[in-house]
């Protein structure tokens, strides 16, 4: 059977280069552009037929009424087919596809113009025919405040194989359903189980379209997705430092594009003269913006870009190379923040990242399995983790240390890996260092 494989677009690797293209008969250039079994509108061939470049004294413009009647033609021969909508958009089925292919003794792979990919066959499919088998259905969309992850948990698999539950860029909770009923039901129900969210109410969307990702034919749906999660990866190469960041297992980088990926296919309309990788060319990157955000919290996700763009300014004021440190007074002013409020920011957003990289690994009680470790001080690696009491935690004991000069007694709290090792442990702190770090978390404020 017969798929696309992504492949980056290379240099000088397609068929028709520049002006040979435009010098071809206008049916056969619109062949090229249509052998790739998605919609094309008239005015869209007329665009991509014509050639226009004020570097060169060659114009050739194709006519509407030109590139309308071969259209017409190409439907009476069986060729190609108008949307069942009654919207002017016309595409190879994919017969035709395979004919034109044949025909022209060309393999699928070729790239045929800079502006197409190859021709999109997944799961024995064109794209477009993937998708219609699948079209987009009313559903109702129901949506609650952001809960922590256990609750989530909780309501997804309360709600399995009746709804699908998402985390919205807000980090609102989004049910998709095909009915408001039973969905909404189960949603309060389950939230009302829990003390964090039993005063929670849900909010419906009645009139909301998506397309079950259930609902593609499976070898489609697999090779489809294979195919996008690297293209992804090909346009989002300049915002994969800042996923890593968030994201630096490899398994949790492919997750969250694949999960985009899903997300833009329920949203997708087949219908339109947009191929899928427009759409996600012209949403995904933005989404991608909003990782930080998810991740920390809208006021330290704010405060990392407003600090990238400070040093960025003195950088270039200063007229410095990328290894040149600025003191934290130059950041803050350059940001226009009180230099107390700044280290305050940056001591949570530096716990963040300690945080998160203080996992390790250690041997099971039988010395041959490992697990991850959990961080010390009993500060569990959760979504939902307050890095305001984080950070005055771990700041606390290290000021108590300094205060006492009690190293050991730090060192002995800095080795504890639960809740329960901490309680152990604080039996064998000096009454000094308890009174210190009472002090100090006292003076951080809440």
């Amino acid at each position: 059977m017969v798929k696309t494989r992504f492949q980056p677009k290379q240099p000088g690797e397609c068929l028709y280069k520049g002006r040979k293209f435009y010098q071809l008969p206008l049916e056969y250039r619109m062949s090229v552009l249509m052998a790739d079994g998605q919609w094309w509108s008239p005015q869209k061939l007329v665009n991509m037929t014509s050639f226009n470049d004020p570097r060169s004294d060659v114009v050739i413009t194709s006519n509407l009424e030109d590139v309308e009647r071969i259209l017409q033609q190409l439907v009476d021969d069986g060729v190609a087919v108008r949307s069942e909508t009654g919207a002017k958009s016309y595409r190879y089925p994919l017969e035709s596809v395979k004919n034109w292919y044949f025909e022209n003794n060309i393999d699928y792979a070729q790239r045929l113009v800079a502006t197409n990919f190859p021709v999109r066959l997944f799961g024995g499919m064109t794209e477009v025919e993937g998708f219609l088998s699948a079209p987009l259905r009313e559903c109702a969309s129901i949506s609650f405040a952001n809960v922590s992850e256990r609750v989530t948990y909780a309501v997804r698999e309360a709600l399995a194989g009746v709804a699908v539950v998402r985390r919205g860029k807000t980090n609102r909770i989004f049910v998709r359903a095909l009915s408001e009923e039973p969905a909404r039901s189960i949603i309060e129900d389950t939230l009302s189980r829990f003390e964090e969210s039993k005063n929670i109410s849900t909010s419906v969307r009645r009139l909301s379209y998506r397309r079950p990702v259930a609902d593609l034919p499976p070898e489609f749906h697999e090779d489809m997705m294979n195919f996008y999660v690297m293209f992804l990866r090909e346009i989002l190469k300049g915002r994969m430092e800042t996923i890593r960041v968030f994201l630096p297992a490899e398994e949790d980088q492919v997750a969250q594009l694949a999960e985009w990926v899903t997300e833009a296919v329920e949203k997708y309309n087949e219908m339109e003269s947009v191929p899928l990788s427009g759409f996600l060319q012209s949403t995904v990157p933005y989404w991608a913006l909003d990782l930080p955000q998810h991740f920390l919290g809208k006021e330290l996700a704010v405060f990392q870009r407003q600090r990238s763009k400070a040093i960025k300014e003195l950088r270039k004021e200063r007229n410095v190379d990328a290894n040149t440190e600025f003191t934290y007074r130059d950041i803050a002013d350059k940001m226009g923040i009180e230099f107390e409020e700044f280290l305050v920011l940056k001591e949570q957003n530096d716990t963040w990242f300690r945080q998160r990289n203080m996992d390790s690994i250690t041997w099971g009680e039988d010395s041959v399995e490992e697990r991850p470790g959990q961080p010390v001080f009993g500060i569990t690696a959760t979504p939902d983790r307050d890095y305001n009491l984080s950070s005055r935690v771990l700041f606390a004991a290290l000021g108590a240390a300094e205060d006492t000069g009690r190293i050991d007694d730090l060192l002995l709290v800095s080795q504890c890996s639960s809740g329960d090792d901490v309680a152990e442990a604080a039996e064998n702190l000096s009454p000094e260092y308890v009174g210190a770090f009472t002090r100090r978390f006292g003076s951080y404020g809440s």
